[in-house]
């Protein structure tokens, strides 16, 4: 498949999430950190706690794909878990990478991004077939960032004692064509 400048496959949207919320939703997310099955490989760590709370940000994400994208045919596979991951000065593990096995529509939810020094720091960058950067997103904390599963994309570390907390959430649905959504 010959793919275009992800840029334009990639679409951004606010939610807006109240105080209370966010905080027990931080809190949830810190407690499926601490009570993660380390065994399992890979940087994200699956959401146990406050799951209700997470179902609701799901359901948002859902509602949102399909104001964005049409009616989605979620396919039997179609998995409704939220993944957290953690990273700071500390902890990060990053690398490039997809998720074109699990989704056709990916998404990351912030929690919480810290105040960094660069632009660079807790970004997200997206890369080409040829693994060359072609964007870089700074997001901040409410941002909900949606791209196909196929494209390639990494976190980067924040070099602060904070924690940048965001949520990983996959559609998986009958594949579309993603041309007809660019503007």
């Amino acid at each position: 498949m010959q793919l275009i400048f992800p840029q334009e496959y990639i679409f951004t949207h606010k939610l807006n999430i109240d105080a209370t919320t966010t905080a027990e939703l931080i809190d949830a997310a810190v407690e499926s950190y601490r009570c993660r099955d380390y065994n399992q490989p890979g940087n994200n760590f699956a959401i146990t706690h406050a799951v209700d709370k997470f179902d609701d940000l799901y359901a948002s994400f859902l509602n949102i794909c399909e104001k964005t994208f049409g009616p989605l045919v979620l396919q039997i596979s179609n998995k409704k878990t939220c993944w957290g991951y953690f990273s700071n000065k500390f902890y990060y593990l990053g690398g490039i990478h997809n998720h074109i096995q699990t989704s056709v529509i990916n998404a990351v939810y912030y929690l919480q991004v810290p105040v960094t020094e660069t632009l660079r720091e807790g970004s997200l960058s997206f890369y080409n077939e040829q693994w060359q950067e072609v964007y870089n997103y700074k997001p901040i904390a409410g941002d909900l960032i949606l791209f196909p599963g196929h494209v390639n994309h990494q976190p980067h570390q924040s070099f602060t004692d904070d924690f940048r907390i965001s949520i990983n959430m996959e559609i998986m649905c009958k594949p579309f064509d993603w041309n007809c959504y660019v503007c």
